[in-house]
């Protein structure tokens, strides 16, 4: 969670996808739970991230490193 002083600036964003590259595999995100703005956050950030490849299911995003070493499901 970035802190509200510092959100809006693509900090989140750009941990998130670090993360991602950093870590090979499948990924599971599930925004917190009623949160609207954190499910559009986690949306956008997955979106961009895998050229809009993956299906959220549940209200958790599924997706694979953006390289292909992991097919989507």
């Amino acid at each position: 969670m970035v802190i509200p002083k510092y959100r809006g600036r693509g900090i989140g964003k750009r941990a998130a996808m670090e993360c991602f590259d950093k870590h090979a595999g499948r990924w599971e995100v599930t925004p917190s739970i009623g949160s609207r703005s954190a499910r559009e956050f986690w949306k956008h950030v997955i979106d961009q991230y895998t050229g809009e490849n993956n299906t959220p299911t549940d209200g958790t995003f599924c997706f694979s490193r953006r390289d292909g070493h992991d097919t989507q499901t």
